[in-house]
């Protein structure tokens, strides 16, 4: 049976090197793609200037400046329409925002006590907006707060006790929320994804999560 933990926990672990790994290299992506998006602006600048410069070689000064003053009259009646909607629009991301707040502010958690279901160690406290939390409750609160996301245990390590933990603290750590996850599923409190180690989330879906077990 001992021999049966210490391979799974060996796996897990050699599957969460894996995970952080894939995440390093998607973050190496998206960096990449900002540079190339980078070079594509300056192309298009360069490409732009060559044929401005074309233009005026092309056409004799006046014809240019007619052609230009033309253009501008074009786009100051549209400069009209498009203010209007400007006008209207331009409020759209602070109402978006604010109601985003809003949605977040009414997310209750008066339900949740302090000290329901153990105490956090003292030696490795959880995030200030988690202290005086049961390991448990915490884990509950962020679930609740963002029920459509699937956690995985050392997500949720690193939400409740930040990424500055040294080896020893994250094995630590890693330990109790496995166990205040395993309790709150037998609670009823989550579900646990199927096909899936270590990763739960708030709602039930069928196919997709495990049932609770009965008592």
């Amino acid at each position: 049976m001992t021999e049966f933990h210490e391979m799974l926990n060996l796996l897990e672990a050699e599957r969460e090197r894996y995970i952080l790994e894939a995440a390093r290299l998607e973050r190496r992506l998206e960096s990449i793609r900002t540079q190339v998006t980078a070079i594509d602006n300056l192309i298009s600048g360069y490409i732009e200037e060559k044929q401005h410069d074309h233009f005026y070689q092309q056409f004799p000064q006046s014809s240019a400046l007619a052609y230009l003053e033309e253009d501008r009259r074009d786009i100051n009646i549209l400069s009209i329409d498009e203010k209007i909607d400007i006008d209207e629009e331009k409020l759209e991301p602070e109402d978006n925002y604010n109601e985003a707040q809003s949605q977040q502010e009414e997310i209750d958690i008066s339900d949740i006590p302090k000290t329901n279901g153990g105490r956090q160690s003292v030696s490795l406290p959880m995030s200030v907006q988690y202290q005086g939390y049961s390991i448990r409750n915490a884990i509950l609160i962020l679930m609740r707060r963002r029920p459509e996301i699937q956690f995985q245990i050392h997500d949720i390590v690193t939400d409740l006790y930040g990424e500055n933990l040294t080896k020893k603290q994250r094995d630590t750590a890693r330990v109790s929320v496995t166990k205040a996850l395993s309790l709150g599923f037998k609670a009823g409190l989550w579900f646990k994804v199927l096909r899936s180690p270590g990763v739960y989330t708030f709602k039930y879906q069928k196919g997709i999560t495990a049932k609770t077990p009965k008592s």
